[in-house]
């Protein structure tokens, strides 16, 4: 029997929805030997999926109030699926030669961009493709919904339940989880990551993780660590990632004279093993990152996460329990230093409890096998 091979569909590189394309990708070379191809809808020429990432920039800098006005609004839903025509005309074309160079058996789409440029490819040119959507947070907007998808695979039931008040048949639609990394599945265990890291065993171990858009304020963090009282039984992890960020905090933390209580790290393949050795993790609400840190069994604190989709994710999961959510930096310092204390420890406790009960480590498997079980 040929070997199927399936085309996976993400927005743009270095995102959380290329990151689960790639352990999609992965778990189905694994589970169902299929070939696998990634590409993104940023390829040169492509019209649409830039302009978006560059309005949503632009926006979320300069006045983020009105992305959370705009974000999800009935009203501009309706004005822009008119438009969309218009808008995906050059798009279709360069996702028609994408399908046509690969000719896969079966798209699974990790960006909702994905699946209107798809709603708009004549289906006179094209043989009827099956179409699986991956969202990547834990609740969905109304843009994911399209009827050309054959099965949503969504990460909560709150999701689920977004999707049928947008008109999606509850038939089409499973609760998995979110696809990560295999990684995630066999961490290592918190003494023997700290080792290989270079943590102290006996240190309170705090991460920070602000993603790659640049908007996280860990220089303003930075400050606010100096200025408050020296407790070295915290140590702080900065992941920062991006090369010109790491050189600005490291001239940063020597001037602040930081330099034995942050840690600074630029990009590492080595996310896996920091969360398993940490204690407890500062972030935005990137729905990937919060996937992981659950499958690292983290304390959470979410802080100032973006406009749209990080706000409905923080909103979700605080209205849970699963994390704390405080914007206020000089707040934020006192509930970490809290958690050094009998009660804080009770508290760290049950969010780690609700971290085990959200983790969903083996959830890219259970996707690609779900997909598998349905096209044999």
């Amino acid at each position: 029997m040929n070997q199927k091979k399936v085309l996976i569909l993400y927005a743009a590189r270095g995102s959380g929805h290329e990151a689960a394309a790639k352990a999609l990708a992965s778990a189905f070379e694994t589970n169902l030997g299929w070939g696998v191809h990634c590409d993104s809808l940023m390829t040169p020429g492509s019209l649409t999926p830039p302009i978006v990432k560059f309005f949503y920039q632009l926006t979320v800098a300069k006045t983020p109030y009105l992305w959370n006005h705009v974000y999800n609004n009935r009203f501009y839903f309706s004005m822009i699926r008119r438009l969309e025509p218009i808008f995906y005309k050059r798009d279709y074309f360069h996702l028609k030669e994408m399908i046509r160079r690969h000719n896969p058996h079966v798209i699974v789409a990790t960006h909702a961009l994905a699946l209107r440029a798809l709603a708009g490819i004549n289906p006179e040119h094209f043989p009827r493709l099956p179409i699986f959507a991956v969202p990547t947070d834990f609740l969905v907007h109304r843009y994911w919904a399209a009827s050309s998808v054959d099965a949503y695979l969504t990460a909560s039931e709150e999701a689920a339940r977004n999707l049928c008040h947008y008109g999606v048949d509850a038939s089409r639609i499973r609760v998995i989880g979110l696809p990560i990394a295999p990684a995630f599945a066999r961490l290592p265990g918190r003494a023997e990551c700290r080792r290989r890291l270079g943590c102290g065993q006996d240190k309170f171990f705090v991460l920070v993780m602000g993603g790659r858009s640049g908007f996280f304020p860990y220089s303003e963090l930075l400050e606010i660590i100096s200025q408050t009282s020296c407790d070295y039984r915290i140590e702080w992890i900065f992941l920062t990632g991006e090369s010109r960020r790491m050189a600005a905090l490291m001239t940063q933390r020597t001037r602040l004279n930081c330099d034995r209580r942050v840690r600074l790290i630029g990009y590492t393949d080595k996310i896996d093993e920091y969360m398993a050795a940490a204690d407890l993790i500062v972030t935005k609400a990137g729905g990937l990152t919060l996937a992981e840190a659950f499958s690292a069994s983290l304390g959470i604190i979410i802080s100032r996460p973006l406009p749209g989709q990080e706000i409905f994710n923080a909103r979700h999961l605080a209205r849970h329990q699963a994390v704390l959510w405080i914007d206020d930096l000089g707040l934020l310092m006192e509930r970490v230093k809290s958690l050094l204390t009998e009660s804080g420890q009770h508290q760290l406790k049950r969010l780690r409890d609700s971290a085990r009960l959200l983790a969903r480590p083996n959830a890219a498997g259970d996707i690609v096998r779900f997909i598998g079980e349905r096209l044999s």
